[in-house]
């Protein structure tokens, strides 16, 4: 999807079919399916929809006093970590993230940056990493047999960034599971094996229900704006940058401007040979 100045600003694709893409996706759905079964005891709290979603990584927000990873007991750490190593997994996330660095090489440098900044703090030795060359912080589990969002937007998550969206169950596509993007008008078919990437905190978007009977899983995966700000601020809160200084950080047009330099036009990438 383009804007009105030829910059895509949001991706959709179906991973081409083989009997390996198959097996792998299947796999991914089977590890979904068991992770959910040993974390069956979580009670959700979020607001997006009827269904129980799982956090794991590092993140920041909600009154914390440094960026830290989400809660984990030992047995849920555990689960999540044979999730995440799972061979299907781990192929479907290298994939994504290849789609990730070709259509939006900025941004993508951007996460990169501070993914490698804060692992290089002593303070995060023990920092819940995603998978190996992914830049993104954390990740959010949405539990079948019925993932599907209300309206929302994801506020927390940096408002000039992507959020990255996996799909797998089945469910009749045609019908319903697709994304809906507000603002931006669109209502995009998401099949068993899409993969997403949607602004998410600066558009609001929803899905359509599925039939009674079918079933979709998520798993999402973004970076929390906080923990930009976070670096940006001297590796400091904003409150304890106004006790410092005496003042709130400033706030300037040129953060929006260089968040929209992000995303290159199809000429520049077709120049840079990204594309």
């Amino acid at each position: 999807l383009m804007d009105c100045e030829n910059r895509p600003f949001a991706l959709r694709t179906v991973i081409p079919t083989s009997a390996k893409v198959d097996a792998y996706l299947c796999e991914v759905l089977a590890a979904a399916e068991a992770l959910q079964k040993e974390l069956s005891t979580l009670k959700s709290t979020h607001k997006r929809g009827a269904y129980v979603s799982a956090l794991y990584g590092y993140s920041f927000g909600g009154g914390q006093t440094e960026p830290c990873n989400f809660h984990q007991t030992a047995k849920t750490r555990k689960a999540w970590r044979r999730f995440l190593h799972n061979e299907a997994v781990r192929w479907i996330i290298k994939y994504a993230m290849s789609l990730f660095r070709n259509w939006f090489p900025r941004l993508w440098a951007h996460y990169v940056e501070l993914h490698q900044a804060v692992c290089l703090r002593p303070e995060n030795e023990f920092m819940d990493i995603l998978a190996p060359q992914c830049p993104f912080f954390a990740m959010s589990q949405n539990f079948g047999p019925n993932a599907v969002s209300i309206r929302h937007k994801d506020t927390k998550n940096l408002i000039s960034g992507l959020c990255l969206i996996f799909v797998l169950g089945v469910f009749r596509h045609q019908v319903g599971g697709h994304l809906v993007l507000h603002e931006a008008k669109v209502l995009l078919e998401a099949k068993h094996g899409s993969i997403l990437m949607i602004p998410s905190a600066a558009l609001t978007h929803e899905n359509l229900k599925i039939l009674e009977g079918e079933q979709r899983y998520v798993f999402t995966m973004y970076s929390a704006g906080g923990i930009f700000r976070y670096r940006d601020h001297g590796w400091m809160t904003d409150k304890a940058y106004e006790q410092i200084h005496g003042k709130k950080p400033d706030l300037h047009e040129s953060t929006w401007q260089d968040g929209l330099a992000r995303f290159m036009s199809i000429d520049e990438l077709a120049a840079s040979k990204v594309v």
